[in-house]
């Protein structure tokens, strides 16, 4: 089964101009955000987990876009931020272009029952 964007995210869960001025700030910026949406959650525990993926390889896919992402014990479902930046900010994607205003930042967080193709395959629908 295949998880549809609209039960990822929502209007909260939604941010316009965020500023941001590097990757680690970005993250630290999701992982305040997403804690304060997901119960139990810590902005801790999830900034080190989005750090500890991010150090298998950059989550940015190019074109502006980067999805991090984690798994979190604490999430039941898949849970999805958008973040559309003020300014770009080196992302270290593959295409190594910035990824910026125009763009979009996904902070994911899913559940240890939450396949990642499902949330992949939901998110390229964006």
């Amino acid at each position: 089964m295949t998880s549809s964007i609209s039960n990822i995210l929502n209007l909260e869960r939604t941010q316009l101009g965020a500023h941001c001025s590097s990757k680690k700030k970005l993250i630290q910026h999701i992982s305040q955000f997403l804690s304060a949406n997901i119960e139990d959650a810590q902005a801790d525990d999830i900034y080190e987990r989005l750090i500890a993926r991010e150090k298998l390889g950059s989550t940015g896919i190019g074109e502006g876009i980067a999805i991090p992402h984690s798994r979190l014990e604490e999430c039941d479902d898949t849970v999805g931020a958008l973040f559309i930046l003020d300014e770009a900010i080196d992302f270290d994607s593959i295409d190594k272009k910035t990824s910026g205003h125009r763009f979009r930042f996904i902070g994911t967080c899913r559940s240890h029952r939450t396949t990642f193709t499902n949330t992949k395959y939901a998110g390229a629908k964006i």
